[in-house]
């Protein structure tokens, strides 16, 4: 028995086609979250530069407009690491755009 090695009979942990088919789509999916919240930012970026040069008092409806998209990148930076699902993402989002929807129809 000595310096022979022993190994156990188990069955295969590789994942089958369709496990791998689910993580290749879950892991674009993932990275496209990713780039969406990075996409928003830049977003939020260059309307800020707007919404500074504007008056004091005209600066609330840009300022909540720009908020609600800030809230929904970091909704996507959530999914993207795995804090909250599918779902919960999309519920977030339709939430934001009827908000957003608000705003528009009150201007």
């Amino acid at each position: 028995m000595r310096g022979q090695v022993l190994t156990r009979n188990r069955p295969s942990r590789r994942p089958t086609p369709v496990q791998l088919l689910i993580r290749l789509v879950m892991a674009r999916s993932l990275r496209q979250a990713a780039a969406t919240a990075v996409l928003l930012d830049r977003i939020v970026d260059r309307d800020l530069a707007m919404v500074r040069a504007l008056p004091v008092h005209h600066r609330a409806r840009p300022v909540e407009k720009l908020a609600e998209l800030v809230m929904l990148a970091q909704a996507y930076r959530y999914y993207a690491t795995g804090w909250i699902g599918r779902r919960e993402l999309r519920r977030r989002s339709r939430a934001t755009f009827d908000r957003l929807t608000t705003f528009i129809a009150d201007c």
